[in-house]
């Protein structure tokens, strides 16, 4: 039981599951928690009653029944797509749309193509949504090419990301190294934390000079990612620029005085033994 022993009575765990899976995949983590503490007539408890920290995912049967409602809108009559009839609502299925994809879910895609198609054609919104949906299911059949121009369709604010992200993997997995720098380079101005992304595969390419820039340009808003600031000292030690892998390497000193790699390195440099 996850009651307290004094405390045994029966509660619905499918109103608990419900709600930590809407907050899960809004990714307002935990809220469940923090509703029963401060809130308990939300559920119906006594406020003597106390739930113990449980994990949600065990109780199966209930969580996977629960699942398919709440995130697959064809798979029972009583849930419809227009329950995403909004911005938030999009976002939310937007990380749903991964989801299948990542557990090579095909007939949830399936499932939910067929629902915008029938409900939301007339919009560039869902037409983006829809295309993602579309890309991520034309990979899981094996037909990249066919994902690449679903990709390529998906460019609203809401899918853009996801898109460019499959796009980049796909060019990878074809040793386009070119097609995947363009895309990084674009979820780089989304995002800082695909710069260092970029600057690997410019290190692989041997463009030494613009994988510093790109590192450079990261710790402008990452200033204490150690692993990043050694690979910049180590790119400056194989452009033979030593004053500037000391500079880097007394930086990480200063944040990590028992980092041993930067004091073997900065002691080489500095001719100590």
């Amino acid at each position: 039981s996850y009651l307290k022993p004094e405390n045994q009575i029966s509660i619905s765990f499918s109103l608990l599951i419900i709600d930590y899976l809407v907050n899960h995949f809004c990714h307002q983590y935990a809220r469940v928690f923090i509703l029963e503490k401060y809130k308990p007539d939300f559920y119906r408890l006594d406020k003597n009653i106390t739930l113990r920290d449980y994990h949600v995912w065990e109780i199966k049967e209930t969580y996977f029944q629960l699942y398919e409602q709440l995130v697959c809108p064809d798979c029972n009559k009583n849930t419809d797509i227009q329950a995403f009839n909004n911005q938030e609502k999009q976002n939310n299925l937007e990380y749903k749309l991964y989801r299948f994809f990542s557990l090579k879910d095909k007939k949830s895609l399936q499932n939910t193509i067929k629902s915008i198609q029938k409900h939301y054609t007339e919009s560039e919104k869902w037409n983006a949504l829809l295309n993602l949906a579309k890309g991520y299911y034309a990979e899981l059949e094996g037909k990249p090419e066919q994902a690449i121009q679903y990709y390529q369709y998906a460019d609203d604010d809401t899918t853009i990301e996801s898109s460019l992200k499959r796009l980049v993997a796909i060019a990878l997995e074809n040793k386009n190294l070119v097609d995947a720098a363009s895309g990084l380079q674009i979820l780089g101005s989304i995002s800082p934390v695909y710069l260092p992304q970029l600057a690997n595969l410019y290190e692989i390419t041997k463009n030494h000079k613009d994988a510093i820039d790109v590192y450079t340009h990261y710790l402008d808003h990452h200033p204490t990612d150690i692993s990043v600031l050694l690979k910049v000292a180590k790119l400056y030690q194989e452009q033979d620029i030593m004053d500037g892998a000391e500079f880097v390497f007394k930086q990480i000193l200063e944040l990590d005085p028992e980092n041993k790699v930067a004091r073997e390195e900065l002691n080489t440099l500095q001719g100590l033994t």
